[in-house]
């Protein structure tokens, strides 16, 4: 997510310079960066997933591991898309990265537990994403074909523990697609909102 943060305020001025002169609209580049950015994403996953699982040893479908890390990357860079396309410099986008992703390695589960949040905040895991892609990976390490038949009570008990429903899994890939969708679309709103105050 930080290369696209840092690329994309500096495509915005060729974005704007394009808009303004009629060569495109703000939805037809947004659709056509995600269909660039997708197979990159995949691809980067292919091998960082692949790597790990070999120097890991890790006993999951490597194939779905490469899909649910491909999903969260896919919902990093949304994120990170949205942050370059409201903030006017790099340095700003980048002063903003904490306050996003922070709270992301502190809801996601896998740290501190959500018992361990204090009530008034649990609500906040709901919206990191890094809870669903956690959630995902650990379903797909921890089944029961994945996991040695003396590991099994352990890998149920970090699933429980974690506060992951294996049943559930859809429900995490739809989460993430929804969150996808909602942050490319506020990022296209607010660059065509900006590119119209520009013309």
């Amino acid at each position: 997510a930080q290369p696209l943060l840092l690329v994309f305020p500096l495509e915005r001025p060729v974005f704007m310079r394009e808009y303004t002169s009629g060569t495109y609209g703000t939805a037809a580049y947004f659709i056509a960066k995600t269909f660039v950015e997708i197979p990159a994403i995949l691809l980067q996953q292919c091998i960082n997933v692949s790597i790990a699982y070999l120097l890991l040893e890790l006993n999951g479908n490597l194939g779905y591991l490469i899909l649910s890390m491909t999903l969260l990357g896919s919902v990093s860079a949304s994120t990170a898309l949205l942050l370059g396309s409201a903030t006017t410099t790099v340095e700003t986008a980048m002063q903003l990265v904490p306050a996003i992703y922070v709270p992301q390695i502190l809801f996601a589960g896998f740290f501190i537990s959500s018992n361990s949040i204090p009530v008034y905040m649990r609500w906040l895991q709901y919206i990191c994403f890094l809870k669903y892609g956690v959630s995902l990976a650990t379903i797909v390490e921890f089944t029961e074909s994945a996991v040695p038949d003396n590991r099994t009570d352990a890998a149920a008990a970090l699933v429980y523990k974690s506060d992951i429903s294996r049943d559930s899994w859809w429900i995490y890939v739809l989460i993430l697609l929804a969150i996808f969708l909602v942050f490319r679309t506020v990022a296209a709103v607010v660059l065509s909102l900006r590119s119209r105050s520009f013309k």
